[in-house]
């Protein structure tokens, strides 16, 4: 929706009301700021695919979650996702005495892997993905060293292997306990790791996975990273 639209609405709207009574109203710019002022309308960016599931699907996915989180404590249920962080990306607005030319979107890019309990009392190291196993700028660090974890392939994304490797970590770390890894539905995924002794994956259900988790949870997980990154 954009400010146009409003302005024909409300034309219509008007006409159809008071016939041509208000013919020569002006729904001019300044109307149509004092408007959305008046309502509490803003531009938002569009976030997720909500709009395209289907609700009858996700009250039949709801009950089966429910049953299973029930089973855990908060402490005892994470959430694991990934961000791609594109660090070579410039940004969209710069202060200048002239306007600037503009240029190729540089997409090199880093995958960063998060995970956190629900009631925030774990924050998991950080996983980081990149292209390169061992880039310039780290010719003299101890990788080991990291506040992260680093691994690398060709494309920089979450593969299965790299997925297994990280449940595999995850499931040693959680030595003594028994948790819930709650994932988004992603086919290169594994369905099943063998070998688990603490940890019970949890693949969400694709509609569960579109709506609630993309929406709400890729909020919470990106806080979470901010508050692993202002702790370190």
């Amino acid at each position: 929706m954009n400010g146009e639209m409003i302005q024909t609405k409300v034309k219509e709207l008007l006409q159809k009301m008071y016939g041509d009574a208000n013919s020569e109203f002006n729904f001019s710019i300044g109307w149509l700021e004092r408007f959305k002022t008046r309502h509490g309308i803003k531009s938002y960016r569009r976030f997720g695919e909500s709009g395209s599931i289907i609700m009858e699907n996700i009250e039949y996915a709801l009950p089966q979650i429910r049953a299973k989180l029930k089973i855990f404590y908060w402490k005892d249920i994470y959430n694991m996702d990934e961000t791609g962080l594109f660090y070579r990306l410039q940004a969209y607005h710069s202060l200048a005495r002239k306007q600037l030319e503009g240029r190729k979107k540089d997409k090199e890019r880093l995958t960063i892997m998060v995970c956190y309990n629900r009631d925030g009392s774990d924050k998991v190291p950080l996983w980081v993905i990149s292209k390169f196993a061992n880039p310039r700028c780290f010719k003299h660090v101890n990788l080991d060293n990291l506040s992260c974890h680093y691994r690398a392939n060709k494309t920089a994304w979450m593969i299965g292997l790299l997925f297994k490797d990280f449940v595999r970590w995850f499931d040693a770390r959680m030595t003594g306990r028994k948790v819930l890894l709650t994932v988004d539905n992603c086919p290169s995924y594994p369905k099943v790791i063998e070998g688990l002794r603490n940890v019970e994956l949890f693949k969400l259900k694709e509609v569960i996975s579109d709506l609630h988790y993309r929406n709400v949870m890729d909020e919470d997980i990106i806080q979470g990273v901010m508050d692993v990154l202002a702790d370190d």
